[in-house]
């Protein structure tokens, strides 16, 4: 069975946080509405482009590529148009059917096709995806990857880019100044980071199941 590896577009595959900058270096989200064609015009990211077209190439049916990509979806504003074109327009080789988009704060675990696999690995820039897919696996018990793409902006614990201040990704990371090779020599690296052996995820799922038989317990005992 081939590995599933599940892409962010907005700050993985193109350089979002460039295109919401003002003058002053503020985001400015509103651009996203204001500008025509938004998502169209992003620069994109070389070296992780690259890294999927290499991994098309190198490992063919071996791995299957997703976009995975949370947007505002509907007819207007028409954004899944929109990154769909920009995907085209930069030859990403991942089929339209693979590519799925998202609502906003949508827990993108949710959106896997037929759910989460052993093996399923989610590349992305943004924390909050990261350890909401990192809860979900290690709740369901699937041995998955969560991969932090480091931009130019983010993973300096100064709150940008989806992560919390002074609160660094601990887990395993590409780089948009690596080349294709490295980063694919990263994304298979089958050592685990110190940190990341018991995951949050792992811990919070522990919690839950301790949380429910301490609220079963007075039933068990009641039976007795």
């Amino acid at each position: 069975m081939s590995k599933r590896i599940f892409f962010d577009m907005d700050g993985t595959l193109n350089k979002v946080t460039d295109a919401l900058l003002d003058e002053s270096g503020k985001v400015q989200v509103e651009k996203i509405y204001k500008e025509k064609d938004f998502y169209l015009n992003i620069e994109p990211e070389p070296n992780i482009i690259n890294m999927v077209s290499e991994l098309k190439n190198s490992y063919g049916n071996d791995v299957e590529l997703f976009v995975l990509s949370a947007c505002e979806l509907g007819d207007p504003p028409g954004f899944e148009r929109q990154k769909d074109k920009w995907l085209d327009k930069h030859e990403i080789p991942i089929k339209p059917e693979n590519r799925i988009y998202v609502p906003l704060n949508g827990n993108k675990a949710d959106y896997i096709p037929k759910g989460l696999r052993d093996g399923d690995i989610l590349i992305d820039d943004y924390n909050k995806n990261l350890e909401e897919f990192r809860y979900e696996y290690a709740k369901a018990g699937k041995k998955c990857e969560c991969i932090k793409v480091v931009t130019e902006h983010n993973d300096r614990g100064l709150g940008l880019c989806g992560g919390e201040k002074n609160d660094l990704w601990q887990g395993k990371r590409v780089y948009t100044d690596k080349s294709a090779p490295e980063n694919i020599k990263l994304l298979f690296d089958t050592r685990t980071p110190m940190k990341d052996r018991i995951s949050k995820a792992k811990q919070q799922a522990q919690q839950i199941n301790t949380q429910q038989r301490q609220k079963s317990a007075p039933f068990k005992n009641k039976a007795r």
